[in-house]
């Protein structure tokens, strides 16, 4: 029985630290989520183009001080490499950004999690009492039974 109320209390702890986000207040939290994502978006830009104008500079400096033509043709082709780093970094961060947005927006319109959380106190208490036919103990007739088929 304590168990069950240790179960309860925590369960009831849970509910009201997470019920601010229902149904209803799932366009808020989309939003929110969204407004985070598009100034994570525009700070990975910004990145990106600080990493390709750094490394045109640097280019520009070795092509100025090479000596010779392979030389400057090396530091055209550290650009170009450099380049297509960024470039692999900013398709991995769409994809990744992608399928965080995909998954949220499935929990997001699944159900509010203060009904997720009244589905999973629910389902507990069918556990504990024995209402769920997966949690009953085997029998020897079900062993037996299992072995005859």
């Amino acid at each position: 029985m304590k168990k069950i109320n240790r179960i309860v209390i925590l369960s009831v702890m849970f509910v009201l630290a997470f019920s601010g986000c229902t149904k209803p207040t799932q366009p808020i939290a989309a939003q929110a989520i969204q407004r985070g994502m598009h100034h994570t978006d525009s700070i990975v830009d910004d990145l990106a183009r600080m990493s390709k104008q750094a490394a045109v500079d640097k280019a520009v400096l070795d092509v100025k001080n090479a000596k010779t033509p392979e030389e400057s043709q090396k530091a055209v082709e550290k650009l170009a490499t450099t380049f297509e780093k960024v470039g692999w970094l900013l398709v991995q961060y769409e994809r990744g950004r992608n399928l965080t947005l995909i998954g949220e927006r499935f929990i997001w319109e699944q159900k509010g999690i203060f009904d997720i959380v009244i589905d999973d106190i629910t389902k507990a208490k069918d556990n504990v009492d024995g209402k769920n036919p997966t949690t009953q103990p085997v029998t020897r007739a079900d062993i037996e039974n299992l072995n005859k088929n």
